[in-house]
């Protein structure tokens, strides 16, 4: 069985600023801001990584939050970041 694993577009441009993060792809003019929850997000993918261990990442940073929950909001991020060719997704 095949694994997909998620990745930073190269090609993306990144600005800090107090907090959040900017994220500029310049070959579709997309600029995308993340909040401290996408920063972390976006600090992960520093390697390629699957969606399993990117939620128990997450679940061990927010035990309060379901595991469900998170699952929801991280692959709602994974798709606008996805839709703006900010991260790419591959099979390992």
């Amino acid at each position: 069985m095949k694994t997909v694993l998620f990745q930073r577009n190269e090609g993306v441009s990144i600005q800090e600023m107090e907090g959040d993060l900017f994220l500029a792809n310049e070959e579709s003019g997309s600029i995308y801001r993340l909040n401290t929850i996408g920063a972390a997000f976006w600090r992960i993918l520093e390697n390629p990584c699957d969606l399993e261990t990117i939620l128990d990442l997450f679940c061990a940073g927010f035990p309060n939050q379901s595991r469900s929950d998170l699952c929801r909001d991280i692959t709602d991020l994974i798709d606008q970041l996805e839709d703006h060719s900010l991260i790419l997704r591959k099979e390992n």
